[in-house]
């Protein structure tokens, strides 16, 4: 891993860095002030003793550090352990500090070692348990996710984020993924994903009710600008969300089609993503 900064900046309010089991770590003291508290120091005891309980010994630990008052006992967070404050916290800069925070940890991610990241995050535990644990708490951040009816992509990515902040452990990094490779090969090349479905549709469609939308063949194609038109269409159809004038499916459900109409239903569009999760 890079040496670490002496120290970090949030909005202009410097935080002075202190490495503890070679990761950055801040002292409590200093995390009231960026929350927007006016007694900074009173503030996180009151938030930590409130919620002391889930916090771990990787999100807080108590060390001697040189001080004002000479050398003494002082209780650091590290970034888990901010973003575990600012999630308790109730200011208006509560949710900008939280953001800065996951920004900040993803880039200390992105510099250390693959081989080596979930060793040092979790010194005490092994790198197989750590792994563990994280996939638990990745399908249960996955089943929330899915639960609120985000797409399958973007639950597995926020769940991946979510679970990066819980246990220090990256599980996409460890497999070599990234967000651009959450899609779906099929024949001809990719299918367009399901949030460029969603993004698109409003816009391009030939027309739509509250049942559907519904594509000529040129706004079809440019729905899938980017990707395989007909990977898009095996995708959607195998999932049961798209119709033409030649399925049977079209008469079933009412439809109305003519030649070369795509009917894109929308009464489970949360569920475009099913195919992400099964891939």
């Amino acid at each position: 891993m890079a040496t670490l900064p002496a120290s970090l900046d949030f909005q202009g309010i410097q935080l002075d860095v202190v490495d503890h089991l070679s990761r950055p770590w801040i002292r409590g003291c200093q995390i009231g002030a960026p929350l927007g508290y006016s007694d900074p120091e009173s503030a996180v005891k009151k938030l930590y003793a409130a919620h002391s309980d889930e916090f771990t010994d990787q999100m807080t630990a108590v060390v001697k550090l040189d001080t004002a008052g000479g050398r003494q006992d002082v209780r650091i967070f590290s970034l888990r352990g901010c973003h575990m404050l600012a999630m308790f916290a109730r200011t208006e800069r509560a949710k900008a500090f939280r953001a800065w925070v996951l920004d900040v940890l993803e880039s200390l991610e992105q510099e250390t070692p693959p081989a080596t990241s979930a060793v040092a995050v979790l010194p005490r535990v092994g790198e197989a348990d750590a792994v563990v644990s994280a996939g638990r708490c990745f399908s249960a951040y996955l089943r929330v996710g899915r639960a609120f009816g985000l797409p399958g992509a973007a639950a597995i990515l926020r769940a991946n984020r979510a679970t990066l902040v819980r246990t220090g452990v990256n599980l996409m990094r460890d497999l070599d993924l990234d967000a651009a490779q959450m899609q779906i090969i099929g024949p001809g090349g990719n299918a367009a994903p399901a949030e460029v479905i969603l993004e698109r549709a409003d816009d391009l469609a030939t027309r739509q009710d509250a049942n559907a939308w519904y594509f000529g063949r040129t706004a079809w194609l440019k729905l899938c600008e980017g990707y395989s038109a007909d990977a898009t269409a095996k995708l959607l159809r195998d999932l049961g969300h798209l119709v033409s004038d030649r399925d049977r499916l079209t008469k079933k459900t009412g439809f109305p089609g003519r030649p070369g109409m795509f009917v894109v239903r929308k009464a489970k569009t949360t569920s475009f993503g099913d195919a992400h999760g099964n891939a």
